[in-house]
């Protein structure tokens, strides 16, 4: 980086700070400018913010001011600290561009309240910060150099000047008027040529001096995007000697773009030299990319007709391939995904019939079937009892018709079936039998208490109605605890009771009935609880059992809580004494369980104490329920050889399933939806699966799923696929997603994720494999999350994310201040792979599809990004931090005591991960295709990028081809559930018959 310090000798506002090298700078008020010319050079760049001046450093202290790669420059931004361990305030000016290779002055002003950036003495960015300048001893002034995890870009700089006072608009013009500046007129009109004409006046030596460096800057900007130049191999190779100075990947990739042009012109074989220069060089260099190179190189042997010698290469480029690669190399294809064969047995031994007209005093035939799931399970219990169980098993038989809950049915190992002869829950035939904990609601007939009437708004007076529910056999009278992030369970480990009107789930009154309130103005009192309302709160202040729902200070943490107090004089809340969060302004709120908030059709409330329902009902309802039963329809202990398939489940106040310590044991085509907690629980599983399931509508998440050994890598040998799951977080917004699975070695495929307000998968553990997914419409109101999550463990390695559609994730707008993606590796999470991967419409905020804080050692191969801004991003981690990060006390118990990463089995199946504490940040992007505007790459320029293509359009199959390192992806009609018997039957079972 080129620095060149010196002071102007005309003064202008006082209070100007003298800069002195090696000297401390005082800033005694909390106001202050920072002027400098800065001229950025020509760069690869990333995305990832570099530093261009520094007070302190800006994160803990004092202000910075930093530059973000844009187009064919930088956009400036200012950050102000909030103080230690709280981030900073931050002000980005979006669409002023400091072009590549041109003088810009480039100021920044506070005054206290109002933060300002300028550009060539023009203002292009104000904002509102009105805490006091962070201060601490000894803080320093200094100009370029990372901190806190930003890089540096090189740029000459020049009239660097500190003032301790925000000068006037009128004194920053004055100052630019230094810097001669080019007029935007021509700065656009050099932008807007097309990139072949910069290119060959670069060649020509014909470049405009002044534009020479934004000449360099948008063709560098289109060799490192992998933009489709269509250039003639003659003007490529001229070129190609003026990309070396971006790094040997680079300007491998560049001639790479010679053998495609060479496939474009139809010289297969000049394409066939291309490629074996570039695989020898790769190989004789060792690099990376030299399994990529081989592959395309036999790819083209293929097609030129000569098999032997390609499959040798073939061969060659398997040995040297990362392990990502090597089941293509080796010429296996896909991973190998669930079979489709389904995991029950034919006709069963022994048949126990069960009925809802039935009698346990029947002997369990289907001529005398009993009434009772526990009935039957003593009987096969007494079965076994005489003998081993013949060939086949037993099948427990459900009629079809309607079974209500009283009891968890409780199986231990005395209930499991045996090898060859397993114990199976089973529909009848084609018959539908329904397990429900709801409490069918027959008449709203009680009369209204005055003081619910008195509450209620005035639209809803003559339509709400009453029901005596505790004298129907609800005897819950606690009241609604708090649920969310850090309230473990939902309600605080109470079940949550939810209301029907024939087929729809109702909904708990709440105001406003869409969107949300925001939180006004903090009260600066010690508790941090108190905040300015954006209502008048005189309707809401004596409710009974009001509680307010938030994402307080981060999208990513709700809270449903008690308030302590409603003010309606002062308009101010005060939260809960239970309150936990640093709460921030302008966040999202609604209010929940208020009488006043039932307003419309199809909302109701709970009178607790006194067990009473009250209703708006929906036009037409027939029929009204209320969820009862408050325990898991199913709780399995030690079972083996087990089996539950074609059943329906729904409405239950907690769990449908709880399986813990079972193996052999499968879950296949059932319905299980419209529970309070969460669907289908295996802890501890073994050789189990959960597939062809219909799973909707819970208040946590609909799968939690753990087993295998991460401490010997031993793989749980679990299976869940061909499975339709959607509408999770229905009480917990947050941190609840679709499937949440821990451990080693479980496969999810052929699954469909949908409409989810987080994520679909949170995932933990190693060696699980992720493919031929579909999932869409997922993190549609959290923020800092993925469609697939993992988080901050850096010994999860193995993971195997491919051939899987994400689309539409995420929502955008004030929910993704930080950032939304298809799939995120969280805090230091590596030595990740994301492959062959469909991406459209899933990066967010600052998150690319992919998203990486601070990981190493991930490789993101062979993916396609369309309609999506970044393909990939990456965090803001130094190597101080990364370093620093392995010493904290959960990574040390986490890396070198529960799984060893320096020792077998990790440091022999995962190569690098005995380096990872000391490796710098470098991740693999190679083969991806973006498509659309979007650029493939924001983030640490130490990340390695080979074989990338971008296009306008989404290209032809043939266009493709001529990119011959790059794998199409399997169409959509091969992913998500199968049309296997088991999904069928979900399928046509989850149906409402009234």
């Amino acid at each position: 980086m080129m620095l060149v310090m010196f002071a102007w000798s005309a003064a202008l506002a006082g209070g100007e700070v003298p800069l002195q090298r090696g000297r401390n700078a005082e800033l005694p008020n909390d106001a202050f400018t920072a002027a400098i010319d800065v001229t950025p050079e020509p760069t690869r760049g990333g995305g990832i913010p570099g530093m261009v001046a520094w007070f302190g450093n800006g994160w803990d202290y004092g202000f910075r001011l930093r530059m973000s790669p844009k187009d064919h420059g930088f956009v400036p931004s200012l950050e102000i600290s909030k103080g230690p361990r709280n981030g900073s305030y931050v002000l980005e000016a979006r669409d002023a561009i400091m072009p590549a290779g041109l003088k810009t002055h480039l100021s920044a002003t506070w005054d206290g309240k109002t933060a300002r950036i300028y550009v060539n003495g023009k203002c292009v960015a104000e904002g509102r910060h009105e805490k006091p300048l962070v201060r601490a001893k000894g803080l320093n002034w200094g100009i370029g150099g990372p901190s806190y995890g930003l890089w540096g870009y090189p740029f000459a700089t020049s009239g660097v000047r500190l003032w301790d006072s925000a000068l006037s608009a009128a004194d920053v013009a004055e100052l630019a008027k230094r810097v001669p500046v080019v007029p935007e007129a021509e700065v656009a009109a050099f932008v807007g040529q097309p990139i072949d004409t910069c290119v060959r006046q670069i060649l020509e030596g014909t470049v405009d001096p002044r534009f020479e460096g934004l000449a360099k800057q948008r063709v560098y900007n289109a060799i490192f995007s992998g933009r489709d130049l269509q250039l003639s191999r003659e003007l490529l190779r001229s070129f190609a000697g003026s990309v070396t100075n971006l790094g040997t990947a680079v300007a491998q990739d560049f001639r790479l773009r010679l053998a495609s042009a060479a496939l474009r012109e139809n010289d297969v074989a000049g394409a066939e030299k291309e490629y074996a220069a570039l695989w020898d060089d790769a190989c004789s260099a060792d690099a990376v990319y030299a399994p990529i190179a081989g592959m395309a190189y036999a790819n083209v042997l293929e097609r030129k007709g000569d098999k032997a010698k390609a499959a040798e290469v073939r061969a060659a480029a398997a040995a040297r391939a990362r392990p990502f690669l090597k089941p293509e190399c080796s010429g296996e294809g896909v991973p190998p995904a669930s079979t489709c064969v389904e995991p029950l047995p034919g006709r069963p031994a022994v048949e126990v019939h069960v009925a809802p007209d039935g009698d346990d005093k029947g002997d369990g035939s289907a001529a005398r079937p009993f009434a009772s799931l526990v009935r039957a399970r003593d009987a096969v219990r007494a079965l076994k009892k005489k003998g081993a169980l013949p060939p086949g098993g037993v099948a427990v038989m459900l009629h079809g018709g309607t079974y209500r809950m009283a009891a968890t049915l409780e199986l231990g190992p005395e209930d499991s079936g045996e090898p060859g002869a397993p114990v199976v829950w089973r529909a009848w035939k084609d018959e539908r039998p329904l397990l429900t904990g709801a409490l069918d609601v027959p008449r709203f007939d009680t009369p209204l208490d005055p003081e619910v009437v008195r509450r209620l708004p005035p639209e809803a007076r003559g339509h709400v109605v009453c029901a005596d529910v505790r004298a129907l056999g609800y005897t819950d009278t606690s009241p609604l605890h708090s649920y969310g992030f850090h309230r473990g369970e939902v309600g605080g480990g109470r079940p949550m009771t939810d209301v029907y009107a024939d087929a729809e789930r109702l909904t708990l009154a709440r105001f406003p009935n869409e969107g949300w309130l925001h939180i006004g103005e903090i009260l600066d009192d010690s508790t941090n609880r108190v905040f300015k309302a954006d209502i008048d709160l005189t309707p809401w202040a004596d409710e009974p059992a009001l509680m307010l729902t938030g994402f307080w200070r981060h999208y990513w943490a709700d809270l449903t809580e008690a308030p302590e107090k409603l003010d309606p004089a002062t308009g101010l809340v005060t939260l809960g004494k239970r309150f936990n969060m640093v709460i921030q302004s302008k966040r999202p709120w609604f209010i929940v369980n208020a009488i006043h908030a039932l307003d419309r059709p199809g909302e109701w409330w709970l009178d607790r104490p006194n067990g009473k329902l009250y209703l708006w009902p929906p036009k037409d309802a027939r029929r009204f329920a209320l969820s009862f039963f408050d325990k898991p329809f199913f709780s399995l202990n030690g079972v083996r050889h087990f089996a539950v398939a074609g059943l329906v489940m729904e409405r239950g106040r907690s769990a449908a399933v709880m399986a813990r310590n079972c193996g052999d044991f499968h879950f296949t085509g059932n319905v299980v939806r419209d529970f309070g907690g969460e669907g289908v629980v295996l802890e501890n599983a073994r050789n189990a699966s959960v597939r062809g399931n219909v799973l909707r509508g819970f208040g946590l998440g609909a799968l939690r799923i753990s087993g295998g050994d991460r401490k010997t890598l031993t793989a749980s040998g679990v299976v869940v696929s061909d499975n339709d799951i959607s509408w999770v977080e229905r009480w917990k917004r947050t941190y609840a997603p679709g499937l949440h699975l821990s451990g080693c070695g479980t496969e999810v495929a052929h699954n469909h994720f949908h409409d989810m307000l987080s994520s679909a998968m949170r995932i933990e553990g190693n060696d699980h494999h992720v493919v031929s997914n579909i999932v869409e419409r997922v993190v549609t109101e959290s923020d800092d999350q993925g469609g697939i999550d993992i988080y901050a463990n850096p010994s999860y390695a193995g993971i195997y994310i491919a051939f899987n559609v994400w689309r539409d994730i995420g929502c955008g707008g004030e929910n993704a201040p930080c950032g939304q993606a298809g799939v995120r590796f969280d805090d230091a999470v590596s030595s990740m792979t994301v492959y062959c991967n469909y991406f459209e419409n899933c990066s967010f905020g600052h998150f690319g599809c992919v998203q990486m804080n601070g990981g190493r050692n991930n490789t993101i191969d062979n993916n396609l990004f369309v309609n999506s801004p970044k393909g990939v991003s990456a965090g803001q981690w130094g190597q101080d931090r990364w370093i620093a990060y392995f010493k904290r006390p959960n990574v040390v118990r986490w890396t070198e005591e529960e799984t060893p990463i320096r020792k077998p089995p990790y440091s022999e199946k995962y190569p690098g991960i005995a380096q990872l504490p000391e490796m710098g940040p470098v991740n693999y992007l190679t083969r991806n295709v973006v498509v659309g505007p979007g650029r493939l790459f924001t983030g640490s320029p130490q990340t390695v990028t080979y074989a990338n293509r971008s296009f306008d359009e989404m290209p032809s199959a043939a266009r493709l081809a001529e990119e011959p390192s790059f794998r199409p992806l399997p169409p959509e009609s091969a992913l998500g559930p199968r049309d296997v018997p088991s999904y069928r039957r979900a399928c046509a079972n989850d149906v409402e018959i009234l």
